[in-house]
């Protein structure tokens, strides 16, 4: 959820008002086309055939719905509908509600347009305490290099005045639900969880960046079942879905989060490529836990292959760590300048 630059109040248009006389029945239950919806609050739609989302986009908000589903995002706010959006005769109407609650809630507080700031980054230290991660041949332990690297990266992003809040400081177990729900609740604008890889085979070597995603390759789905093994650490198991929110609306969550989050992949790829002259293994995605119940866009950053051991003696040592959080670093400042020009906004 990234930060507005402020809010102005204007006069509410009251679209329910001019909807309700252009809207019918279905099952007793009033609807406006989602034609009437655009032209009343300005919006331009958007359709995912694949998912049967529809995005409505003004200048003022943006609101994000799946047919067949009752649940809407409006501004990221979740808002539940009596009965769901729907598809008839080859058209999407609108539950007439959604009018009303745009009406009450939304319309008076406008936000100011394509002003944008990337201000609050959680930084994820992968594993922790009594989960090890992966191990090396030395006995060098994912927990420890990803916990220095976080450390390292919070220091260089505040220096450049962003706010940076760690899931983890110290050698801890945090539940990968708990890690989720802190970049939910502070109020991040992005999400990056740090880790390092491993391989059956020591000849892996290499950078990648992983996205949320249910379309993954054999190659993808390993590394999958390895940063998901933290779940046996559980106290109990896991399930992210179990919260107020339903499947539907997680899938609208990572389809608008999907394109932010693989713009930042990118970039940290070819920053660490450049910086570290190692191997750019690119961005991939795959289905991990500790992304599934964030709801911002959110990367898993493979830093190096413990299992490779020229890559664990690079990751031992501090220099090393340093260079990578300086290439994270780089990479997420030139995401943020790229973000805030292309949403208007100057210092």
């Amino acid at each position: 959820m990234l930060t507005g630059c402020g809010r102005r109040t204007v006069r509410a248009p009251r679209g329910y008002v001019r909807l309700k006389s252009q809207s019918f029945l279905i099952e007793r239950q009033p609807y406006a086309s989602i034609d009437n919806f655009c032209q009343v609050y300005s919006f331009e739609s958007e359709w995912v055939s694949n998912s049967e989302h529809i995005f409505l986009i003004s200048p003022h908000l943006t609101a994000s719905l799946r047919c067949g589903s009752s649940i809407v995002l409006v501004d990221g706010k979740v808002e539940h509908l009596s009965v769901p959006v729907l598809i008839k005769k080859s058209n999407v109407v609108i539950p007439l509600e959604l009018a009303r609650i745009i009406d009450a809630t939304y319309i008076l507080e406008i936000k100011k347009p394509a002003l944008f700031r990337l201000k609050t980054v959680v930084i994820d230290p992968g594993h922790g305490g009594r989960d090890p991660g992966a191990i090396g041949a030395t006995g060098l332990k994912e927990k420890e290099v990803a916990l220095d690297i976080s450390l390292r990266l919070k220091r260089l992003l505040e220096t450049e005045g962003i706010e940076v809040i760690a899931t983890r400081e110290s050698d801890r177990f945090i539940s990968l639900r708990k890690r989720a729900h802190i970049a939910n609740v502070n109020g991040a604008d992005f999400f990056i969880s740090i880790h390092a890889n491993a391989s059956r085979s020591r000849q892996p070597r290499g950078f990648e960046v992983y996205c949320f995603s249910d379309a993954i390759n054999d190659e993808s789905r390993a590394v999958e079942a390895a940063e998901n093994a933290v779940l046996q650490f559980e106290e109990s198991s896991i399930d992210m879905h179990n919260t107020n929110l339903d499947v539907a609306l997680w899938d609208m969550v990572y389809a608008e989060n999907g394109a932010a989050s693989y713009q930042m992949a990118d970039i940290l790829c070819k920053t660490a490529t450049q910086e570290l002259k190692t191997r750019n293994r690119g961005v991939k995605t795959a289905r991990f836990y500790v992304l599934k119940g964030v709801r911002v866009p959110a990367v898993l950053i493979e830093v190096g292959f413990i299992s490779n051991r020229y890559e664990e003696n690079n990751l031992r040592k501090p220099r090393y760590r340093q260079q990578i959080a300086r290439a994270l670093a780089k990479g997420i400042l030139l995401h943020k300048k790229e973000f805030e020009s292309t949403n208007g906004f100057t210092n």
